[in-house]
């Protein structure tokens, strides 16, 4: 039963990532589009979540790759910081979407994949500060600190969601064992 819900939650998750990175990407996509960016700022928002769908649709057939599919946002995600500078330059927005990153990878509750998601967003970060030509991105430090702080609160938050799930676990085992 527990095995079950764990299986269940995982789907659900992964679900609700595809959903909030999918409305990101395409929301994003037509934005650039109307305002009249390059082609390629939309395109870099585009394919990398073409691909995820994709992931997606195979993760729900496959269930072995469903642990792997926050990781595969992850890193569409990165894919999209860098292509939406190279397409186009460093902006306000690829700064947020180096943070969103982050977000994305809390999504799980899963200390591993925020992990993988502080490593992406420091990336996509370090791509907005050394690939940055006209001056936009100042003030790195401040930037890396606020990071790494809502790193350490998210940290804190899984953490605690983890030790409040393990203790639930135990009390549905003890209460199973009783029957």
């Amino acid at each position: 039963m527990i095995e079950q819900l764990k299986v269940r939650d995982l789907y659900e998750k992964n679900k609700i990532l595809m959903i909030v990175y999918g409305i990101a990407a395409v929301l994003g996509s037509f934005a650039q589009l109307f305002i009249d960016r390059p082609i390629g700022v939309a395109l870099s928002l585009i394919v990398p979540v073409a691909f995820t769908f994709i992931f997606f649709l195979v993760q729900q057939k496959v269930v072995a790759l469903r642990p792997f599919f926050p990781y595969f946002v992850v890193v569409s995600a990165v894919i999209t910081v860098f292509g939406t500078i190279f397409t186009n330059k460093v902006t306000l927005a690829t700064l947020i979407l180096s943070i969103f990153v982050l977000i994305l990878a809390s999504v799980h509750n899963r200390v591993n994949v925020l992990i993988a998601g502080y490593i992406g967003s420091t990336l996509g970060l370090i791509f907005n500060f050394t690939l940055d030509k006209e001056g936009f991105a100042v003030d790195p430090a401040n930037v890396f600190v606020t990071q790494t702080l809502m790193f350490v609160a998210i940290l804190l938050q899984v953490r605690q969601n983890r030790i409040l799930l393990k203790s639930v676990e135990n009390l549905m085992i003890d209460a199973n064992d009783r029957a």
